[in-house]
């Protein structure tokens, strides 16, 4: 059916916002390691939010003042949203920017995690929006993934490069 192809082609989708930032606890380059690890987009996933679950924040304030498009997190695709995004729960917080994106939260391997584990709900009924909702007009998603298929060589290469990265000391700069 149709829309079975189109959620497959969403599952595909690499979007991460709230319940990713929470990855921000594991140190330095234990990150990266981690990633290389976890062998697939949908592994990856299921990590971020067992990560997530470990110390669910309180609140969850999303900067959509600038947003990314296109290939993230080092896309140079820049585009003016002008909005702040607030929210006592994750899931409902990236399932609001999910549709702001123009996609369906449902299919996206992490919210479907997290639901499942009592973390939040992503159904349009079960989310109070207060002030202005829209969707972005055109805008650029990430490259397709396939969830399952075993992460690419060039991304392992630049994973554990980034899990040998050391501090170097620079003595002329230091004071």
């Amino acid at each position: 059916s149709s829309s079975s192809a189109a959620s497959d082609v969403y599952k595909r989708q690499v979007i991460s916002g709230a319940i990713k930032n929470s990855y921000g606890i594991i140190p330095g380059a234990l990150k990266a390691e981690l990633h290389a690890r976890s062998g697939n987009a949908q592994r990856f996933h299921e990590l971020i939010v067992e990560i997530f679950n470990l110390r669910v924040p309180d609140l969850f304030i999303m900067d959509a003042v600038i947003g990314m498009e296109g290939n993230g997190p080092a896309s140079p695709d820049l585009r003016e949203i002008g909005k702040i995004l607030g929210a006592d729960n994750a899931v409902a917080l990236d399932a609001v920017m999910t549709r702001m994106m123009g996609l369906e939260p449902a299919a996206l391997p992490f919210l479907e995690t997290a639901k499942e584990r009592g973390l939040g709900d992503f159904r349009d009924e079960a989310i109070n929006v207060r002030g202005d909702f829209a969707v972005i007009p055109e805008f650029k998603l990430p490259p397709e993934v396939n969830k399952t298929a075993p992460t690419s060589e060039q991304s392992m290469k630049f994973f554990k490069s980034r899990t040998r990265m050391r501090p170097q000391v620079a003595p002329e700069k230091c004071t």
